[in-house]
């Protein structure tokens, strides 16, 4: 879903960076007047354009041609069919055997979603001449054991997929963040498996000790 989100956004501004230089183009080159665009919009800006004198001129329509260059080129990008990653398990006499990337993915956020503690994970996956390269974006509940949540992600996820795809993982990446939450919520959370104790010695000094 972000990848469509981000792709549509970027389309859209693409397109209207585009517009914009080509609209600057043709002002600028007196192929059409400040009044290109309806109900005047942006009239008194275009004419400034076309006032320009003969250096601040060439400036604007280079500055226009290379933007038109470059959001052609995004947008080309976009709309170009993108290959997909198949990671190879298996070749022999016998045939060839792959699998997409994007399963492979697919399986290690829904192995890692079932861990406590962690609210979305997205995934990407990396081909390596001796092995996959798996690589995590988690988002954990607030309080949760960063630690203790990231060794078992990295075990399970790697333990899964070697065993249904057969293919070795030699290295499991995991970023992690903590779920925002408000202010007034953040006050109540409570660590499991930590208490905070005041020893003797640390009435002395003022220090807080945690015991876990």
């Amino acid at each position: 879903m972000r990848e469509i989100v981000n792709r549509v956004f970027t389309t859209v501004f693409s397109v209207l960076v585009l517009a914009t230089a080509i609209i600057l183009l043709l002002v600028a080159t007196g192929a059409a007047s400040e009044e290109i665009l309806p109900y005047g919009w942006f009239s008194g800006q275009l004419l400034g354009v076309a006032e320009a004198d003969g250096g601040d001129k060439a400036i604007a329509i280079a500055v226009s041609i290379i933007f038109i260059l470059g959001m052609g080129r995004i947008l080309v990008l976009e709309f170009m069919p993108r290959r997909k990653l198949l990671l190879s398990i298996r070749s022999g006499e016998g045939g060839i055997l792959n699998v997409d990337g994007t399963s492979v993915c697919i399986l290690a956020e829904k192995v890692g979603s079932e861990v406590e503690g962690v609210k979305h994970i997205r995934s990407k996956v990396d081909e390596r001449p001796d092995g996959v390269i798996l690589s995590c974006d988690v988002l954990l509940a607030l309080g949760s054991d960063i630690l203790g949540v990231g060794s078992e992600l990295q075990q399970r996820m790697k333990e899964s997929v070697e065993k249904l795809t057969g293919l070795t993982v030699v290295q499991v990446i995991i970023n992690t963040r903590y779920e925002p939450v408000a202010p007034a919520e953040s006050k109540g959370i409570k660590k499991e498996g930590v208490k905070l104790t005041e020893s003797a010695e640390t009435k002395e000094t003022g220090k807080e000790e945690i015991n876990l």
